[in-house]
């Protein structure tokens, strides 16, 4: 039981932080007499307190779209995350103690590593890219430094939630006015990888996200061949590079 009572507050405290990156406020349609549609984001100034609204393009709508409606069910998902640990209110707050404890212990022994001159490094990412940050193979490495050299702003395992549960998208770059999704899948000559591979797709397509459409699947054996000019070619059919 204090198991499950832990992933669901790491759950929760997840949900919470992709929360405060995501846009506040409300997506707003309005309709003209000559039932012209326009889209406004509206929100409440920080510094006013005022309400205010930003007119959004036409081209830009499905990126906003999209965001709103992750937006959503983020929201909808730390509702029953919250309902479900009421029932457990003395494990929450034991496991809080623990987060807490945990956290100090982190923060010194950050500061030691700071004092003794290393950096610090996300566990399982070992790369450094020409972005300064860190990613988990040498092949997201190369990705990461062509997306970069050639100008194309990108975020590394950004968080999408979808019907069937949380994805890691190695690469999530925004082209033509909509998120296009990057993974590149390095060991498909392995039954196991495959399998979870598959399973990782079907969260994918229960979200509206498919290859062809606005995913983008890079493919390597477990030798370590890449085919750039194949890449190259996606990226182009994308509009994400020129």
């Amino acid at each position: 039981m204090l198991n499950d009572t832990k992933k669901l507050l790491d759950e929760l405290d997840t949900l919470l932080a992709t929360l405060e990156k995501l846009p506040k406020g409300s997506l707003v349609t309005h309709k003209r007499k000559n039932d012209h549609c326009y889209y406004g984001h509206q929100f409440k100034d920080p510094d006013t307190k005022k309400r205010r609204e930003l007119y959004i393009p036409l081209d830009e709508y499905p990126y906003w779209r999209a965001i709103f409606d992750q937006r959503n069910m983020t929201k909808q998902r730390v509702r029953e995350i919250r309902a479900l640990l009421k029932k457990h209110k003395k494990e929450v707050t034991l496991l809080r103690n623990e987060q807490h404890e945990a956290r100090l212990e982190a923060e010194q022994k950050k500061q030691q590593a700071t004092l003794a001159g290393t950096a610090h490094m996300p566990e399982n990412q070992t790369y450094f890219t020409l972005a300064e940050e860190f990613v988990r193979s040498g092949s997201e490495l190369a990705l990461a430094n062509r997306l970069y050299i050639n100008g194309v702003n990108y975020v590394y395992e950004q968080r999408l939630y979808t019907p069937l549960g949380l994805l890691l998208p190695d690469f999530t770059v925004i082209a033509g006015g909509r998120l296009i999704y990057i993974e590149h899948l390095g060991l498909m000559d392995q039954e196991e990888y495959r399998k979870n591979w598959e399973e990782k797709l079907r969260k994918y397509e229960s979200a509206g996200i498919r290859e062809g459409l606005n995913l983008i699947c890079t493919y390597e054996s477990s030798r370590g061949f890449m085919n750039f000019d194949e890449i190259d070619c996606q990226l182009r059919q994308y509009a994400i590079i020129k």
